[in-house]
């Protein structure tokens, strides 16, 4: 068991076993896990590190960051910001209005409930021409080039607005 203190913590989880443990207020506070892993409560950031395969947060408004290879992250509950990073990522942000940060080669990401107040964040992608929308029924696929692709789940293309770095929602 991992408990916090007053202050900003950063604990380190290489087993599934591992419990962090924080009361409200008590910082800005993250986890670097090896493992899988879902924030405990009161815990605000989650980065996975090696083997890591899925991360999931809590009611807090979180950063989610993935590795290199094929991530699943879901944001849960909050303003939920997630970095799938390089490989083939699922992206679930959950209830609140959610961010997806998206950088040079993030490979072909999915996101599973886009939504109202949800963005697309493309500020550090480096855009070479104008982003293609394809319908494909009930989906939408974002083709950025260079092998960039992000699938929409259950959106047209209609209810999307492109701002030059981002993509919202406009239902």
């Amino acid at each position: 068991m991992l408990r916090g203190e007053a202050g900003n913590d950063t604990y380190v989880v290489d087993s599934r076993a591992d419990q962090v443990i924080e009361a409200l207020g008590e910082g800005l506070d993250t986890v670097w896990a090896s493992v899988d892993y879902r924030l405990t409560a009161n815990v605000e950031n989650l980065t996975l590190t090696g083997t890591a395969y899925n991360g999931t947060g809590n009611a807090l408004g979180n950063v989610i960051r993935g590795t290199a290879g094929a991530n699943a992250l879901s944001g849960e509950a909050g303003n939920d910001t997630l970095i799938g990073g390089a490989g083939n990522d699922m992206l679930t942000g959950g209830s609140g209005a959610d961010r997806f940060v998206f950088a040079d080669g993030f490979g072909k990401d999915t996101i599973r409930d886009f939504g109202q107040g949800d963005t697309i964040d493309l500020a550090a992608y480096t855009l070479v021409g104008a982003p293609v929308l394809t319908d494909l029924g009930s989906d939408t696929l974002i083709d950025l080039g260079g092998g960039n692709t992000i699938l929409l789940r259950g959106i047209d293309p209609g209810q999307l607005n492109f701002t030059g770095d981002a993509f919202g929602f406009v239902g």
